[in-house]
């Protein structure tokens, strides 16, 4: 008979395990006693088991009896499939498992109680992230594993960014966020535009408001709006073609109520002046310059304006000194202008005369641009004037006030005479010497003759001051 048998299983395999107890009750000879471990194993994971165990007395005499090994191969509970919960700031959190067992919750990885059976769990109201645990199983249950409840805090609203256009068309919306971004077409719509930094709005007509949220699928912000823009057109200028008689600038005009610009080409032109007047360079030929309207970031059509140079009429009375011997002379200004005005306030295309003098005529064509000509006419009596005419000259002419005059041959009792287009001496000189160089800035500008004579002769020639 032995008693107090000390017994130890060493547990190998799918775990790792000791297990010691002592048998304190008596085995008489001959006979077999049950002894049940207090300690338990986990076998729930299923796998294979080794078991050696043997006795602290051995026997001598039979030594095989000494130890016993088994293995044990099972298939185990395995852990449900977990799903974990999260919810948008404070609140309850739905968490999920599934098993071909009965699932079990729990709020701690060993013990406890039972929270709910079965395959989901709605927590109490959290705070903050917090761990369950749920096992599957019935008589024999599964290793627990963790399903975590999540507390996510609320999201930043985007940073919109307003667009515009002008007129009718497509407007490019966008937005800045850490998160995806979504657009929608009202406040409280549920039908999603498009996702994405950018939105491409349809063709619209009138300004339109959009609202976009971030949403990271778990919590979303609150929306904003984003404004796109559609601004009216300026309207077209209002302008014309302007005409000048001859080479020189051009004042051309337009009225608007926004601001103006000036361009030399319809389209890419550069950009030559601003404001309701434009004052063009000095012009020989017509040139087409553009104008338009300029509002914030919109323009109104381009709008041509012409500066038109027409070319002067030409007109022409005869030589600058007309010298006849007969009692009277007909001046012709010539055929196809609109309209004649002469010196002596006639109005006719001819003019006859019967005295010394000096004769204009100013003629309008069909763009009324206007030109004059003018004449000295002198009767003589048969005099030779040829010899005084060759013999000197005077320049230059035209003339900013200072002419010189030399004289190419000897004559007596020369006189120098300055007369304006109506034959009025206004200046005099009867001391002249063979070279003679005179200062008559002091006239205004314009037509006038110059008249030589000696003792026999006299010669008249025209003179302009620029």
């Amino acid at each position: 008979t032995v008693s107090n048998i000390p017994v130890t299983v060493v547990v190998t395999g799918a775990i790792t395990q000791t297990l010691n107890q002592t048998y304190t009750s008596s085995v008489a000879p001959n006979t077999t006693m049950t002894m049940i471990f207090t300690t338990t194993i986990d076998m729930s994971g299923g796998g294979t088991f080794n078991f050696h165990c043997y006795t602290g007395n051995p026997h001598n005499v039979i030594p095989v009896h000494n130890y016993l090994d088994v293995v044990k191969t099972v298939g185990g509970i395995q852990p449900p499939i977990v799903t974990n919960g999260t919810h948008c700031g404070p609140g309850t959190v739905i968490l999920s498992a599934t098993s071909l067992s009965q699932i079990q919750w729990f709020d701690s990885l060993t013990g406890g109680s039972v929270l709910v059976s079965g395959t989901t769990f709605t927590t109490p109201y959290l705070t903050t992230n917090t761990t369950y645990f749920v096992q599957s199983g019935g008589g024999c249950q599964s290793s627990r594993v963790p399903v975590n409840a999540t507390i996510s805090t609320g999201l930043t609203s985007p940073v919109p960014i307003d667009n515009s256009r002008c007129g009718t068309g497509i407007v490019t919306l966008s937005a800045t966020s850490t998160y995806p971004i979504i657009w929608y077409s009202g406040p409280t719509s549920t039908f999603a535009l498009g996702t994405g930094s950018t939105y491409s709005t349809p063709s619209i007509a009138s300004s339109i408001s959009y609202y976009i949220q971030a949403d990271n699928s778990t919590c979303t912000s609150n929306r904003v709006v984003v404004n796109a823009n559609i601004l009216s057109p300026p309207a077209d200028p209002v302008t014309g073609n302007v005409n000048h008689c001859g080479p020189g600038t051009v004042s051309l005009s337009a009225t608007s109520s926004d601001p103006l610009n000036w361009y030399d080409g319809a389209t890419s032109g550069n950009l030559v002046g601003t404001g309701n007047t434009f004052n063009t360079p000095s012009l020989t030929n017509s040139t087409t310059y553009y104008v338009q309207a300029i509002n914030v970031n919109c323009s109104s059509n381009v709008i041509a304006a012409i500066a038109i140079v027409d070319l002067l009429p030409n007109v022409n009375i005869g030589l600058d000194t007309i010298l006849c011997s007969s009692a009277s002379f007909t001046f012709d200004a010539g055929t196809g202008f609109s309209s004649y005005l002469w010196s002596t306030s006639e109005t006719s295309q001819t003019y006859t005369a019967n005295s010394d003098g000096n004769y204009c005529v100013t003629v309008t064509d069909a763009n009324n641009c206007t030109a004059s000509d003018c004449t000295f006419l002198e009767f003589t009596t048969g005099i030779n004037t040829d010899i005084l005419a060759g013999s000197f000259e005077f320049y230059p002419s035209p003339s900013h006030g200072i002419i010189s005059i030399k004289w190419n041959e000897k004559h007596s009792h020369l006189k120098f005479s300055l007369l304006d287009l109506t034959g009025k001496t206004i200046y005099d000189n009867s001391t002249l010497t063979d070279q003679e160089s005179l200062d008559l800035s002091f006239l205004p500008e314009g037509v006038y003759f110059v008249k030589f004579s000696d003792v026999n002769t006299t010669v008249t020639k025209k003179l302009v001051i620029e």
